[in-house]
């Protein structure tokens, strides 16, 4: 189940890598909170596809745990200063199979929910 997850966050990652993806899911950001600059959406996105979404990085994090089956709901409230400031706390509870329940921000529901619905076309 871990692998299968890795590979479909590595897969999720080179959808992120496509300029024309960023600059759409930058726009939507944008049209949402006007302080989401395109140029601060897409290093949040890179940041997300190179250094959090690489296989290689994501097993090499993982391999310090031992993850085993978690039968809880996590919950989860997502800032709205940085675009995908949650992203990090998703990934650690998708990693480690927990449910979700995740608030967004009024000022940051426009890029998560965008990269999550990419994440549900994968997995």
């Amino acid at each position: 189940m871990e692998n299968e997850r890795i590979k479909h966050l590595g897969q999720l990652g080179e959808m992120l890598a496509n300029n024309d993806v960023i600059a759409g899911l930058s726009a939507r950001a944008e049209s949402a909170n006007p302080w989401f600059v395109p140029r601060f959406v897409g290093y949040s996105l890179n940041a997300i596809a190179n250094e959090m979404l690489a296989p290689a990085k994501l097993e090499k994090w993982l391999s310090a745990y031992s993850l085993h089956p978690v039968d809880k709901t996590i919950g989860l409230i997502f800032a709205g200063n940085i675009p995908l400031v949650g992203f990090h706390d998703f990934l650690c509870c998708y990693m480690a199979g927990c449910r979700m329940q995740i608030k967004l921000s009024s000022k940051d529901d426009a890029l998560f929910p965008a990269l999550l619905n990419k994440l549900f076309e994968i997995d």
